[in-house]
């Protein structure tokens, strides 16, 4: 166990804690762990979002979306088989 310098309180710390015993403020271990949290989230979420755009362009052009009457029903037909 090492000890590490609290940013705020200028304390000595465990580097293994994640906020200071003293003065409460996060330690860079904890803010990487929410940096890395957030990004994962973000990832997630621009992942679903683009799933459900190809989604939504696979039905639009083969009609499943339009009753029937999509993109293949415009004579794009050559262009796809």
């Amino acid at each position: 166990m090492a000890l590490i310098t609290c940013k705020d309180c200028n304390k000595e710390i465990s580097d293994k804690a994640d906020s200071c015993v003293h003065c409460g403020c996060p330690t860079e271990r904890t803010m990487q762990k929410r940096e890395q949290s957030k990004f994962r989230k973000t990832s997630l979420i621009l992942l679903v979002f683009a799933l459900i755009i190809v989604v939504l362009v696979v039905l639009f052009i083969f009609g499943l979306w339009n009753n029937g009457f999509g993109l293949l029903d415009y004579g794009l037909k050559e262009w796809f088989s």
